[in-house]
């Protein structure tokens, strides 16, 4: 009996880490040649739970983070670290969208899992719209909506997500609302969602994808290998 309660413990905590999903948030619309503000941030958006950067796990405030610009070019940008997240900023010198690409495959393993985490935002500037493809985010698992700088309440929004650089198709993809309303959809086969938000403030789109291959990483026995990528949308009336 202990011991079915103990594997129902550690499943359950496995969950909770997994429901777990670090995300940027920064305006979509920058200008040319001043600063755009990056934020990033780590726990469950849906819950309002943030954790505080000084408790991150493992090795997870080691992400890399780039600003990739209109022309293709890409930029690492250094973060510091405040209460509740990590910032930092790029500047703008191209007029297009430019994409902020998050990356990190954290190093100690949770249960025999191995997590990898991925984000992505995108910032429009001036009126081009050069950059804007779902290709810019070279990012294993990728989202994308590519009317990001405009998003209105009541209007349909259609975000694309790509897998190893390929439409993921079939993936369950959810959205959190800033209430904690929250919505499952399935990408069909260009590996595309819709849905109408009804309320204005920040979305979370999410996918996941687990790899089930077992394999050894540094004398660590791999059971599997969790994939999550998220993109936040700014919906305004």
């Amino acid at each position: 009996m202990k011991k079915v309660v103990l594997v129902l413990l550690m499943l359950c905590t496995c969950q909770l880490m997994w429901a777990h999903a670090i995300w940027i948030e920064t305006q979509p619309v920058g200008q040319k040649n001043k600063a755009q503000e990056v934020k990033v941030f780590f726990g469950e958006y849906a819950d309002k739970d943030i954790t505080p950067a000084a408790q991150w796990f493992s090795d997870l405030k080691n992400f890399k983070i780039v600003a990739i610009a209109p022309d293709g070019s890409s930029t690492t940008l250094a973060t510091a670290m405040a209460s509740d997240h990590y910032k930092t900023s790029f500047t703008p010198t191209q007029d297009g969208v430019y994409t902020i690409s998050l990356e990190h495959p954290v190093k100690d393993l949770y249960h025999g899992t191995k997590l990898y985490y991925f984000s992505s935002a995108t910032v429009k500037v001036g009126s081009g719209d050069k950059g804007n493809a779902p290709t810019a985010n070279k990012n294993l698992l990728s989202l994308l909506h590519k009317d990001a700088a405009s998003v209105k309440k009541g209007g349909e929004v259609k975000v694309r997500a790509l897998f190893e650089g390929k439409p993921a198709k079939h993936k369950e993809i959810k959205v959190f609302a800033p209430n904690g309303w929250s919505k499952t959809l399935w990408a069909n086969e260009a590996g595309e969602v819709s849905f109408i938000p009804l309320w204005e403030g920040k979305y979370q789109v999410e996918i996941a994808h687990t790899d089930n291959t077992a394999k050894e990483e540094n004398g660590n026995k791999i059971e599997k290998t969790f994939n999550a990528a998220t993109y936040m949308l700014f919906v305004t009336e």
